[in-house]
This record gives structure tokens, C-alpha cells and sequence, in this order.
């Protein structure tokens, strides 16, 4: 099974991929491992059988403090990217 970011990057198919779009898909795949290991923790631990999977998505990834803290997140790769 493949995730999310691995199918769009092999959709893409680009052959000569640039060092900054290869830098975006490892930093892409790295938030979204983060995201499947965060879900699952907090489903083994948090579980409430009156919520719904729509629901937990919305408070998850649309809340704004998780919007927030993804954008730090990719100013914090950015940075490190341009410092390497």
C-alpha cells in the first residue's frame, strides 16, 4: 500500500527531478509518516466510539493550531534546507 505523497510522486514521474522538489517529497513524507504514527497513537489511546472518522479529521488536520503547527514545521525544514 502506498501512501498519499509516495502515489503523487510516482504519478509525477519526473526523470530529472531538481534537488528542491526531491527535498520536498522526503520532507513530505516525513510530515506524513509523522501524521499516520500521531493517528494511530491517538486511536489506540483516545478512542471514543461516539466520534466519527470525519470528525477526528476535521479536529486534526483542519484545526488551526494544526495548521499552525505545520507551517512551522515547514519553515523549520525550509530553513534547515537552506543552512545545509
Amino acid at each position: 500500500m502506498k501512501t498519499a505523497v509516495e502515489w503523487l510522486e510516482e504519478q509525477l514521474d519526473i526523470r530529472n527531478k531538481s534537488d528542491g522538489m526531491i527535498w520536498h517529497f522526503k520532507k513530505a513524507k516525513e510530515m506524513e509518516k509523522e501524521q499516520i504514527m500521531e493517528a494511530w497513537f491517538d486511536g489506540t489511546t483516545n478512542w471514543d466510539s461516539e466520534s466519527s472518522s470525519e470528525q477526528y479529521y476535521k479536529e486534526t488536520f483542519k484545526s488551526e493550531s494544526y495548521q499552525q503547527k505545520m507551517r512551522d514545521k515547514v519553515n523549520n525544514y525550509r530553513n534547515n534546507f537552506k543552512s545545509e
